[in-house]
Formats: C-alpha cells, sequence, structure tokens
C-alpha cells in the first residue's frame, strides 16, 4: 500500500508524520509529496500523528 502526504504550508509541527504502528517516521517537506509504503498485516484502525502530536489521523484498514 502506498500514501500520499502533501503538506500545503510551512508549520513547524507538520514537518514529520509518525505512525507508530509501521514503526513509519518521515519528513514532510513543505509544499511537496511525499510517499509512504507499507504493508498492513492485519485489518483495524491505525493511527498517525505529527511530530508533536497535535496533528492526528487514522487509516483505517479492511
Amino acid at each position: 500500500m502506498q500514501l500520499s502526504f502533501y503538506r500545503d504550508e510551512e508549520n513547524s509541527c507538520s514537518e514529520e508524520l509518525l505512525m507508530p504502528d509501521f514503526s513509519i517516521r518521515r519528513d514532510l517537506p513543505a509544499f511537496k509529496t511525499t510517499l509512504v509504503e507499507l504493508l498492513p498485516q492485519q485489518a483495524g484502525t491505525f493511527t498517525f500523528t505529527c511530530g508533536m502530536g497535535m496533528l492526528r489521523g487514522s487509516l483505517v484498514v479492511k
């Protein structure tokens, strides 16, 4: 599975992506798309956050 993250601003909070369930940590350059590849081994809801934990989202795998 490949996810695309586009960062459309320069706030320092959003410069890093953390997906702890997949041991992923990526820098997200401003005004660019960053591709993240992962292979979920099971269904579930997996959270991701910015480096500061203020911005949050979920990946739902069925």
